[in-house]
């Protein structure tokens, strides 16, 4: 079958620019008198170091010892619930070996694995959950088990906007493809989209790096609708990968209201979980990941896709999509690289 790509147009308005950058305050650590103006260290070993920074005259760096962990943390920002964010720093390493620099919201971590010691641009794309607090509205960077030194400079967050594939009716994003009557769904957990992709209805819980972390009543929601084909067959698929308690229930829907739980795994492993044949054919499938009590539910989602099939005319294509973000900020339109690119 042929493959098609579809190009987007994107229009927003300057004047909207100022609203979408989010005040970090101090984001290249420059004032201050004893340490970087607005932001803690958590503990441990950290520095505001004097010379060699990416931008302006000063950086933070966090030093430690191979077993323990630290970070500087920011004030409280003005995140919203649900909204999508990109950030923006650099971070380098001043000898440091084996474990990983950490960074980003506390609500959705990213590993950095090992550093340059050169300093490295990184980038990451989260949305914030349902449920956001002020409590956890702020930015974090530091190491997890790291022998050494890692430093970090030049802080950027903005709002950002998803843009999607699109073909007449069709929309897709990351991890969506049609191939004729069958859609597949691969949650784009491992790529630059990390937590977000076109499904996701909502989240109450955390995100590290590649996967979700569900405790006590903690839950992900996806929607999934295919410009309105009516969805005949249906199967979830989710692989737990690390698990401390409790078990995760898997929940399918035709409307986001009543829910039908479809299996349950109370270890590390997965399954394939049918939707019942009673709820289709239907325009949606909702699938909820719930994490259930049980001795202080702790575990880890790194795998969730939903392969189905739809009633349409005539045959699609084969369609699929490569996501990119567009943010404003500083009074410009900047169109970024597809997610996993830099």
């Amino acid at each position: 079958m042929d493959s098609v790509s579809a190009p987007v147009l994107v229009l927003l308005l300057a004047a909207a620019a100022a609203a979408l950058a989010v005040p970090v305050p101090n984001a290249s650590f420059e004032d201050g008198q004893a340490a970087p103006q607005g932001w803690t260290l958590s503990g441990g070993k950290g520095q505001w170091l004097t010379d060699g920074a990416a931008h302006g005259r000063r950086a933070i760096a966090v030093t430690g010892t191979g077993n323990d962990h630290n970070y500087w943390r920011s004030g409280p920002l003005p995140l919203e619930p649900s909204a999508v964010y990109r950030l923006t720093f650099r971070a380098r390493s001043l000898g440091a070996s084996g474990g990983t620099a950490v960074s980003g919201p506390i609500f959705c971590n990213r590993d950095l694995g090992s550093i340059p010691a050169e300093w490295q641009p990184y980038e990451s794309v989260c949305v914030a959950p349902a449920n956001l607090k002020p409590d956890d509205a702020w930015l974090r960077f530091g190491q997890w088990e790291v022998k050494g030194t890692v430093a970090f400079d030049d802080v950027d967050l903005v709002r950002a906007m998803p843009v999607y594939v699109r073909q007449g009716d069709l929309v897709l994003g990351e991890g969506e493809r049609l191939d004729g009557h069958a859609y597949v769904f691969d949650a784009p957990l491992r790529s630059g989209s990390r937590n977000h992709s076109r499904p996701l209805a909502s989240y109450t819980g955390g995100f590290n790096s590649d996967r979700w972390v569900l405790a006590a009543d903690q839950n992900v929601t996806y929607r999934h609708a295919v410009a309105g084909r009516r969805q005949t067959a249906a199967a979830v698929n989710v692989s737990v990968t690390w698990y401390a308690a409790g078990e995760l229930a898997v929940l399918v829907s035709a409307d986001g209201n009543k829910w039908t739980e479809v299996g349950r795994i109370g270890k590390a492993g997965g399954g394939t979980y049918p939707v019942p044949a009673g709820l289709l054919p239907r325009g949606e499938v909702w699938v909820r990941l719930a994490a259930r009590p049980g001795g202080a539910p702790c575990l880890s989602v790194q795998s969730t896709g939903l392969p189905l099939r739809v009633h349409s005319r005539p045959k699609a294509a084969s369609v699929g999509a490569s996501l990119r973000f567009v943010s404003v900020a500083r009074s410009r339109l900047t169109k970024l690289p597809p997610s996993g690119q830099s």
